[in-house]
């Protein structure tokens, strides 16, 4: 697989802020995949995954940043109910709408993931959920390994390596750590709406995953009849940084096995905001 050159991202006012947006494109255009972050995560954050997802698919790749994150504009939002309703009823619906996507394949890695199946459990018209190491509610281990990264975070590898993705890094970090060690487990994802999710799921899981573990898995198999999974073995909480051929290929293999394919409401030469994978 040849490197593509990557995105410049670019910005949409919505819910009056600049949010930070690239859009991969693909000639085949089958459909589109929304990539949702995890709680560190930006645009850049997922590097050059974006484009080897669409170049290995044929589907059109969205990603943005959320407030505060990246290079969209702040403040960050505290998170909670509110923060992810306003993601889903408000902030993904306008993002959809400008590029005119009416049926979309979503793709959430860990935070994202909860976004992606709150968004899917509210009815929206979600083709299908590609969940990436998602984690259903907290636990002990989590809260010990997050105080661990509290405790060593200045000057650390993290500090620095958040600096390249984020405007503000340490506010990105200080932000999910506390949210992380003071939550309960009435804070965190509602199980009984995983009831209320129609659409196949694809469930990518690795095997070490500092923030999850199996049980997150078993409980998603309880809930979701329409469910794959694959756990990649040795591999953490980032496993399409760290098996990314892998993944990529499992994610081809879901997608291609069924019809997702929709079409955008404009043709892709209108989108300034976008560069074509050849």
């Amino acid at each position: 697989m040849t490197a593509a050159a990557a995105v410049s991202p670019k910005f949409h006012s919505i819910l009056g802020k600049q949010i930070e947006v690239a859009f991969q494109t693909a000639p085949a255009g089958r459909g589109v995949i929304l990539l949702l972050h995890e709680a560190l995560g930006s645009v850049s954050y997922w590097k050059d995954f974006p484009e080897q997802l669409c170049r290995a698919t044929g589907y059109h790749v969205l990603s943005y940043s959320r407030p505060g994150h990246g290079n969209s504009e702040g403040p960050l939002e505290e998170r909670g109910p509110a923060h992810y309703a306003r993601q889903v009823e408000e902030v993904i619906p306008a993002l959809l709408a400008i590029y005119g996507i009416s049926g979309v394949i979503l793709y959430g890695h860990s935070e994202g993931a909860a976004i992606a199946m709150l968004y899917a459990a509210s009815g929206r018209p979600a083709r299908a959920l590609i969940l990436e190491s998602p984690h259903l509610n907290p636990d002990e281990e989590v809260h010990k390994y997050v105080q661990h990264l509290v405790k060593g975070y200045p000057g650390s590898r993290l500090q620095s390596g958040l600096a390249k993705y984020h405007r503000n890094p340490d506010g990105v970090f200080s932000q999910w750590a506390q949210w992380v060690l003071r939550m309960k487990l009435e804070d965190y994802f509602p199980r009984e709406l995983l009831s209320r999710i129609e659409c196949p799921v694809l469930v990518l899981q690795g095997e070490r995953d500092e923030f999850g573990t199996g049980s997150h898995l078993d409980v998603l198999r309880q809930h979701l009849p329409d469910l794959e999974s694959h756990v990649f073995a040795g591999a953490g909480h980032l496993p399409h940084r760290e098996q990314t051929g892998a993944l990529i290929a499992r994610v081809a293999q879901f997608l291609s096995e069924r019809d997702f394919s929709t079409r955008l409401s404009q043709p892709i030469q209108s989108y300034e905001h976008s560069k074509e994978i050849p």
